[in-house]
Order: C-alpha cells, then sequence, then structure tokens
C-alpha cells in the first residue's frame, strides 16, 4: 500500500505533516559508522561520546603502531542544516589543541564519501541531501522541511518535520 500511495505522490494522504524527535545512543551510531568503514582503515577501535550542547568525542585506537594509546578528539555541531536550501550539518573542532590528531586521522582515509567533506582547519561539512540519495532515500529527503542534530550526555537527538505536498 505504502508503494502504491509513493507511486502515485502521495495523493490519498496529501498535505500530511509529521515530526519526530529521536534520541540514539552514541553506542548504537558508533556501532553503525564502524560498520561502515572500509576494513582497509587503520582503525581498530572507534567510540562517539556525545555530552550536552552540541559537543560529542570521537575516541579512536589505531591498528598500528599498537603501542599508541586510544585518542580522543573533541567536536562542536556548528552549523544546522536549512531545508531545503542547505542540507549541511557543519561540524567543528572543540579545542584547535587536538587539530595535529585529527589531521593524524583524517590523513588515515585515503579517499571520503562524497557527501563528507574536511577543510584544513579541521571543519567538517556534511551534506545531508547527498548522504541521503547515496542510500536511496533522497526521494523522502524532499519532503523533509526542517532537521537538525544536537547532543545530550549519551544520545544525539534527531528531530525532523516533513510534509507532503498539498492536494492540486
Amino acid at each position: 500500500m505504502l508503494r502504491e500511495q509513493q507511486g502515485s505522490g502521495f495523493t490519498d494522504i496529501a498535505g500530511a505533516e509529521g515530526a519526530i524527535v529521536l534520541p540514539i545512543a552514541d553506542t548504537l551510531l558508533a556501532s553503525i559508522v564502524q560498520q561502515r568503514l572500509p576494513p582497509s582503515l587503520p582503525i581498530s577501535q572507534l567510540e562517539l561520546h556525545a555530552q550536552p550542547d552540541d559537543h560529542f568525542g570521537v575516541r579512536v585506537k589505531l591498528k598500528s603502531p599498537a603501542f599508541l594509546p586510544a585518542f580522543t578528539i573533541r567536536f562542536v555541531i556548528a552549523r544546522q542544516p536549512a531545508l531545503p536550501q542547505s542540507p549541511q550539518l557543519g561540524i567543528a573542532l572543540a579545542s584547535q589543541g587536538t587539530s595535529a590528531l585529527f589531521g593524524l586521522l583524517v590523513g588515515a582515509f585515503t579517499s571520503l564519501p562524497r557527501w563528507l567533506q574536511i577543510d584544513r582547519d579541521g571543519r567538517i561539512t556534511a551534506d545531508l541531501g547527498v548522504l541521503a540519495a547515496e542510500y536511496g532515500v533522497g526521494q523522502y529527503f524532499g519532503y523533509l522541511t526542517a532537521l537538525e542534530v544536537r547532543t545530550m550526555q549519551g544520545r544525539f537527538l534527531l528531530s525532523a518535520r516533513a510534509v507532503l505536498p498539498p492536494p492540486s
């Protein structure tokens, strides 16, 4: 039935609106990210630690050299997507003192996915529209009117609002 509605442009439920706040445990998100890392990466362990006020840490253990301890780089969500014109989420280093560690981490990636960009100052831009298209849900992303990523202790909070076009 959902596929029929999709094929018709959701005519029978045109104008529907919905909103969701989805708290995602940082451990679940870290597991998803780690599963999607290419095995060629020199990372043996990756953890995410969500903290209050849009801050989070990424704890990384490199495969080699094995004697190096795990290290944590702290980030802050610096810019929220403004849909539909700017679906980019901006993330920045929370402390410039960790930029050398961040450079080491970025150097481990031979290439980044096309939805992810990192500049010389350590600012990360994630194009969520391109990410959605890459995972085959780009057509649904177009229904979003608002999207926000926040953090609290131990959780990332994803808030979204979607609207289907009104009946014609």
